[in-house]
């Protein structure tokens, strides 16, 4: 950690890129204790999947664009000026619902996730993450995907007919979160369905 203030202009661009947009490093553990925050541009159609932390609370307030997250059992369409405050716990996802990507500030507490970040941009510029790799990630970085993620045209990623993306993932056991279940993700140009096939 740093004793010293941390000032970022607009042009300074420290982090990394993502599905081909950017996410801006504006503060880490290597400055703080407490919190690390993130400028993230979310690329058109790219949903994170449901995940959840065991210490881990997150917020997000959406600068541009169009989202929608699923947290716990609500589903809020977000649009500009809206923020969200997730404690550990709380299974959750982002999907960019809009043709344009979108952009969050975002925080993790306490400081690291950064690290996962990294790791996750070196996997992904190899191509497709091996499961394995992506799965031991996560879990060293306190990540419980209960579902994949997915993109929509992005880098070679799945594209379906009249502008849907579909995602099928045959869910793992879930732990105390949620039943094992058959869980069908499908995200439109302006709706996101969840079903369950108990």
């Amino acid at each position: 950690m740093s004793a010293n203030a941390i000032i970022r202009m607009p042009d300074e661009k420290k982090g990394i890129m993502l599905r081909g947009q950017p996410m801006v490093f504006l503060v880490t553990g290597e400055n703080t204790k407490h919190t690390s925050m993130f400028d993230w541009t979310i690329p058109a159609g790219f949903a994170t999947g449901r995940h959840v932390h065991r210490v881990q609370e997150e917020t997000f307030y959406l600068l541009e664009g169009e989202c929608a997250w699923h947290v716990g059992d609500k589903t809020v369409r977000a649009t500009p000026g809206t923020y969200l405050f997730i404690p550990p716990g709380v299974p959750h996802d982002i999907t960019n619902v809009s043709e344009r990507p979108a952009r969050v500030l975002m925080t993790v507490s306490p400081p690291g996730h950064e690290r996962y970040f990294e790791e996750l941009a070196r996997l992904a510029a190899q191509g497709a993450p091996d499961p394995k790799a992506l799965a031991e990630l996560r879990n060293r970085y306190d990540t419980n995907q209960l579902s994949t993620l997915t993109t929509r045209g992005c880098h070679g990623g799945p594209t379906a007919a009249s502008g849907q993306l579909r995602h099928i993932a045959l869910a793992h056991e879930l732990g105390r979160y949620r039943r094992k279940a058959d869980v069908i993700f499908i995200a439109s140009r302006r709706r996101l369905w969840v079903h369950d096939l108990a």
